[in-house]
Parts: structure tokens; C-alpha cells; sequence
């Protein structure tokens, strides 16, 4: 219920919970927090300006996936344009990045799914993958850069990272001390957790909200707090000049591509590279699911109210059922409900499964560039949910980007 909450809340919503949880995949997310902390964490250091002098690492390693007090921030940082703005990439640069996420992206979006374990394991992989692959195409300060920035949206977690607790000279004590205050964090994300199981006032997940961010506030000026002047020195040299990651949205990955089908309801608009320049929104459904049902109308509207935009609605009709799997029914049923947009009839499950989709229905909006930006599972107005103009407004939005 609390990421149903969150999801309802799409752009609008700037969910800190990529920090406070080992999950690198919200259903909504934002990066607005990590330079917050980051300024936390270097606050009221009049020293903070001087370098210390000692020699960075070559290069820090990737998180270590059974370090779970760390979130892996890699990957979602690098998909955002400002962040690429930021480094400085060239159009090659950015065209070679986005060539290395088509392959690493498909595996990530799946991973959402996976035991935490298991997901950890693949996002380090990954992470170390592309590495290496940046290593090769990019200068080392622009490497070295993208690792600050992977740093600092760690926030006080990047503490307990050994290779950062070695460079900054951490003793036991110290370690033992912020291991303690993240753990008083994560009571209260587990207890609002709990909460959110039973709860669907809105207005309770807002002091949830509050709540938390106060309990990360304090674990970062704690933390904070237990560092020699020394050490705090070289932490600004870890973390170099504090970039403002607020305005980042873009921090899903590219989407997945259809999987090419023989059958469709309606003209085959084509792949999703070939629609790149328009907005996307992709939505799977069966035909005999009374929650899919519920949402067709809404998709009718939206189709109507972006009929002379760069927008395309497309439909992917996954079988649940024996009548599902018969294209005929198929197409008979989407005459009836009256649609009016293609319907992709993946009868061989493929599409779905590229997506690592598990409910029917649930809708993904995608921009122009091709990226993920937000996506909702189940009805769009379940007990009073508004969540169509929460994509509506989305898809607004993403008409205005270049």
C-alpha cells in the first residue's frame, strides 16, 4: 500500500526510499536527496576546502553485494541527463553510454523482482560491468567524477564501505558507532513498513514521509559527528565538489524493446526506437481481467487527449487464460471494449517477460529518449486513486522535454 501510495504520486512524488532501503528499484524514485546529505555530512567544516594531500584509490570497487547497509546508486545516477550534463559528455560520449545501457539495462529492470539477495547480486555485476566499460570509453577524472557522484547519493552509507573506511582512516569503534545509528534508521523504515500494510490514509504516509526523513537526517549528522577533523578532510576529497541532484527524474532504465509479434489488433506502430522522438505509454492487460477492464476506459481518454501530440499508446495483451491465448478473441474482445490503440498479442509470453512484468494490468510511461519514467500497477483509480491524471500529467510533462 505504501508504494501504492508512492507510485499514485508519480513525478510529483520525491521518494528518498532509494536511500533508506537495499532496493535499487523503486516504483518511483528520485535522487533529490543525496546532495542534501552529502551537505550534511560536510556541514560546518571550516576545513572542508583543503585537500588532505593523501592519494585516492585508482578506482573504488563496486558495492558489495552482501553489504547491505550500502545502496547501489550507480546505475540510477547514470541514466540522469543532468548527470551526463555534469560530466561534460559529448554526443558520441552519450550515444557510446546509452549503447553499454541496452545491454546492461534489460537485466537491471528484471532484477527488480528478485529477493533482495539475489537482486544485489545481479546489480553488482552489473555495476562492475559497466565500469569497466565506462573506463574504456570515458577519461579517468570523468570516471573518477561518476564515482563522487555514486558516493555522494550514498549518503553516511558510504562509511561503511571497507575501501572508504580504509582511505578515511576509520577505526572499529567509529565503524561500530555508524553501523549502530543506520541501524536506528532502519528500525523506523521497518516500522513504517509495517504500518503501511494495514493503512490507506494518505495523509499518514506523509508523517511516515517526515518521520523518516528526520530519522535520516540525524543518522547523517550523527554520523557525521563521529569523524576527526582529519578525517572529514579527506571525505571532501572522496566526495569532491556536492552536485545537486534535485531536478534528476530520469533515473529509470531504457526500456525494454517489443518483442516482435505476428499478431496485433491494429497497425503495428512500430519499435520503440523507431518511436523514439515521441512520448510511449505501454500498457499489458488481458482481455478477461475485470482490473484490466476497469482501466480501459481510462486508455480510450488518454487516447483522445493526445491524439494531435507525439504521443503513442500502445497495448500488450499477455494470456492468463486459455480464451486469452486465442488471437481472435483477442481481437474481438478489443473491438468490443471499442480501443483505440494497437494492441500487440504476446502470445508467447515474450514481451512480457523482457519487461519482468508480474501484474496485469500495469501501465509504463516512456520519453523520448526511450527511458522508463514512471509506471503503475493494477486499477488507476483503485478506491479513489486519481493515478490516470497522475500519468496524464506525466505524459504533459514529458511532451515539453526536448
Amino acid at each position: 500500500m505504501f508504494e501504492s501510495y508512492l507510485r499514485a504520486n508519480g513525478l510529483k512524488a520525491k521518494l528518498f526510499f532509494l536511500f533508506l532501503s537495499v532496493s535499487t528499484l523503486s516504483s518511483d524514485a528520485s535522487l533529490s536527496y543525496g546532495y542534501v546529505g552529502s551537505l550534511l555530512l560536510l556541514q560546518q567544516d571550516a576545513s572542508q576546502s583543503k585537500s588532505s594531500g593523501a592519494a585516492l584509490p585508482p578506482l573504488w570497487q563496486p558495492v558489495d553485494s552482501a553489504n547491505l547497509r550500502v545502496t547501489q546508486t550507480l546505475l540510477p545516477l547514470i541514466h540522469a541527463a543532468e548527470v551526463q550534463t555534469e560530466l561534460g559528455l559529448s554526443a558520441d560520449q552519450v550515444k557510446a553510454l546509452e549503447a553499454s545501457l541496452a545491454e546492461i539495462d534489460g537485466p537491471w529492470w528484471r532484477a527488480r523482482n528478485l529477493p533482495i539477495p539475489e537482486q544485489r547480486k545481479v546489480v553488482a555485476d552489473l555495476e562492475a560491468r559497466l565500469l569497466q566499460q565506462l573506463s574504456i570509453q570515458l577519461p579517468d577524472e570523468i570516471v573518477r567524477r561518476i564515482q563522487q557522484l555514486e558516493l555522494q547519493l550514498q549518503t553516511s552509507r558510504l562509511l561503511l564501505r571497507p575501501d572508504v573506511a580504509k582511505f578515511l582512516e576509520l577505526t572499529p569503534p567509529q565503524i561500530a558507532e555508524i553501523d549502530s545509528m543506520i541501524s536506528d534508521t532502519e528500525k523506523v523504515s521497518s516500522e513504517i513498513e509495517k504500518l503501511s500494510q494495514t493503512n490507506k490514509d494518505p495523509a499518514i504516509f506523509e508523517k511516515a514521509q517526515q518521520r523518516l526523513t528526520e530519522a535520516r537526517k540525524i543518522e547523517i549528522q550523527d554520523s557525521q559527528d563521529t569523524l576527526k577533523p582529519a578525517q572529514r578532510q579527506k571525505l571532501t576529497q572522496v566526495l569532491g565538489t556536492l552536485f545537486d541532484f534535485s531536478k534528476c527524474e530520469r533515473i529509470y532504465p531504457l526500456a525494454p524493446e517489443l518483442v516482435s509479434s505476428a499478431e496485433w489488433f491494429g497497425t503495428n506502430p512500430g519499435t520503440l526506437s523507431e518511436l523514439r522522438g515521441k512520448v510511449v505509454v505501454v500498457h499489458f492487460y488481458a482481455f478477461q481481467c475485470i482490473n484490466c477492464q476497469r482501466n480501459f476506459g481510462r486508455y480510450n481518454e488518454w487516447a483522445d487527449q493526445f491524439k494531435n501530440e507525439d504521443v503513442v499508446l500502445i497495448g500488450i495483451q499477455t494470456p492468463e487464460t486459455s480464451a486469452e491465448s486465442d488471437p481472435l478473441q483477442v481481437r474481438r474482445a478489443a473491438e468490443k471494449d471499442a480501443m483505440k490503440f494497437p494492441v500487440l498479442i504476446d502470445l508467447e509470453r515474450k514481451n512480457w517477460d523482457a519487461w519482468g512484468n508480474t501484474m496485469w494490468p500495469t501501465v509504463y510511461v516512456i520519453d523520448k529518449q526511450g527511458y522508463i519514467r514512471m509506471w503503475w500497477q493494477g486499477e488507476l483509480n483503485w478506491e479513489g486513486a486519481k493515478t490516470d491524471q497522475v500519468v496524464a500529467a506525466a505524459i504533459k510533462k514529458l511532451l515539453q522535454e526536448k
